[in-house]
């Protein structure tokens, strides 16, 4: 896996601020970075993961049963396994499987979704909600198919910075990563693709 991606968040403050909050200022500030932190590897997982899958369902825009389980058996017969795997859609996606009558009705699924009327998950794969996800596609892969490494632990530094007044200072915050398919052209998928991602966009 490339460390490709030096990730950078920054933020002014004030700490003056601070005194006239209630919450603890600074805190909230570094939490809100983390968070922009978070959301960058997040779409930059989205991205790179339907870039590098093995299959591709390449027609259809809506998911279907047909086509999940086309999915499933196609990255199960690249050794795929089910308890390390993950479905992951967007919303608009997402609302697409709860009109799919065998995921959801009393009489096909038993009590299935109708406790929570939520679809947890489907032939024993968790189903995840992500919106960093193209609205028009739908993910399965295995976590052994798709990595990510750090070079070291997030740094944190600060300066002076008066435009935020007399006791203004701007923070930084970076961290060298990257993020990597795996198993590169097993199975003769393709190189540059990993036989444990499969995509429908």
């Amino acid at each position: 896996i490339p460390l490709d991606q030096n990730i950078y968040v920054s933020w002014g403050m004030d700490r003056a601020s601070q005194y006239q909050s209630s919450i603890n200022y600074e805190i909230e500030l570094a939490k809100r970075a983390a968070s922009a932190h978070g959301r960058f590897v997040n779409n930059l997982i989205a991205t790179r993961m339907i870039a590098a899958a093995g299959y591709v369902q390449g027609v259809a825009t809506t998911i279907t049963k047909s086509i999940m389980l086309d999915m499933y058996k196609t990255v199960i017969g690249y050794e795929g396994r089910v308890e390390n795997m993950y479905w992951e859609c967007h919303i608009d996606q997402y609302t697409e499987l709860l009109k799919i009558s065998d995921f959801v009705d009393a009489d096909k699924v038993g009590r299935g979704v109708l406790p929570t009327g939520a679809i947890g998950m489907l032939m024993g794969v968790p189903v995840i909600i992500n919106n960093f996800i193209p609205n028009d596609n739908f993910l399965l892969h295995d976590k052994d198919g798709f990595g990510y490494a750090l070079q070291q632990a997030p740094n944190l530094g600060e300066q002076p910075d008066v435009a935020f007044g007399s006791m203004g200072v701007r923070k930084s915050l970076d961290q060298v990563m990257g993020v990597g398919h795996l198993q590169d052209n097993v199975k003769a998928v393709g190189v540059g693709k990993s036989p444990l991602i499969a995509v429908m966009k």
